[in-house]
């Protein structure tokens, strides 16, 4: 079997992906924001974590929907927050900030301060935890 990196296609084929459709998905003045985010590190972290699970016996479905389920069960919540937030789409105000888009971007802020959060929780071991309550205030000193 021939083998190649597919990775410069890959990227090439994410850029058309995030420029043409993600980028252009707006919703109530929420878009993705792809700005800062990799998402290639992105879903190397989830193989990671599905391979280190299927190791320890979390994931025991055959086939790929039962994979998906479990994935899916995984995501929701039945092994922690911790990855329910570290996983969360990037989603944030389209506008530029204001007055009238200040409130968005509180919470933009937040869901940014969450994924920092669970980020090292993952990187400790630790997926059962609880954010701490300040991460959950609307306001830019939480930090």
């Amino acid at each position: 079997m021939y083998r190649t990196d597919l990775s410069a296609i890959n990227e090439e084929l994410w850029l058309l992906y995030r420029d043409e459709l993600f980028n252009k998905v707006c919703y109530k003045g929420l878009g993705y924001r792809f700005d800062d985010f990799d998402i290639f590190d992105y879903s190397h972290q989830l193989v990671r974590l599905m391979l280190a699970f299927e190791d320890i016996g979390v994931f025991h479905g055959v086939g790929e929907k039962e994979e998906a389920c479990e994935m899916q069960q995984l995501m929701n919540g039945k092994y922690g927050f911790v990855l329910t937030f570290l996983f969360s789409p990037p989603v944030g105000p389209v506008e530029p900030r204001s007055q009238k888009t200040e409130k968005a971007y509180l919470e933009w802020e937040q869901h940014e301060r969450l994924r920092h959060w669970a980020q090292q929780e993952k990187n400790q071991g630790r997926l059962k935890t609880l954010p701490p309550e300040e991460i959950f205030r609307l306001s830019t000193t939480a930090e």
